[in-house]
Parts: structure tokens; C-alpha cells; sequence
């Protein structure tokens, strides 16, 4: 690892060496968007189940401990949205008649700073 100062920042530049097993566990859990199922139920007793697009996956986070100020360093990532948040319009057919609901769905996912 090489630690290196520029404009009072700390930069850390490490080698990684992934084995084979590894690399491919980390594509299969990477942070991209899934389409994940929803289940909504009202009081009357419609029961109404649709597919939401989300931000799921993992993300690199470190925590690197210096031996000068600021003596840790801190990266986390979040898998977020990184892109527009669209809407889709559903409609249900309930006993009661038909139910309108607008859900939100993600067009993009990325790693992104969990702040």
C-alpha cells in the first residue's frame, strides 16, 4: 500500500489481487438494479402484488488506520440510486373497484458515498 498527500488529502493506492472464486461471488452480488416483488394490502381486503425496480448489491468499504493525522481513513459505499427515479403507474381490480397506485423504479445503480 502507498500512502500519498495531495492538497492536504490523503490518498491511499493499494494492489488487489482477487482469486478466481471470489471475483466471481463479488458479480453475483454486485450492487445493480433488481427487480424486486412487492406485496400491498389494504384494509378492505384487496391484496394487490407488483414488481418494483431497486438498488440492491454490495459495495467496496475500508477503513484504513494511519500512523499520522488524520490517522484513519474511512471509504464507505452504498449501493444507491445514480440515476432518475421514474414512476410506473399500476392499476388493480379490487371488489371495491379499481385502485390506482404510482410506484417509484430505478433506472440506474452505482456505488456511491453512504453519506
Amino acid at each position: 500500500m502507498e500512502i500519498r498527500v495531495f492538497n492536504g488529502v490523503y490518498l491511499i493506492c493499494a494492489l488487489v489481487l482477487l482469486a478466481s472464486p471470489v471475483r466471481i461471488d463479488a458479480q453475483r452480488k454486485a450492487c445493480r438494479v433488481q427487480n424486486l416483488e412487492r406485496t400491498v394490502k389494504r384494509n378492505d381486503g384487496c391484496q394487490m402484488k407488483f414488481i418494483v425496480q431497486a438498488c440492491r448489491g454490495t459495495c467496496n468499504s475500508e477503513e484504513v488506520h494511519l500512523e499520522r493525522s488524520p490517522f484513519v481513513l474511512r471509504q464507505c459505499n452504498c449501493c444507491k440510486s445514480a440515476g432518475n427515479i421514474t414512476t410506473q403507474d399500476i392499476t388493480f381490480t379490487c371488489s371495491s373497484g379499481n385502485v390506482n397506485l404510482t410506484v417509484p423504479s430505478v433506472t440506474k445503480c452505482a456505488c456511491l458515498s453512504c453519506k
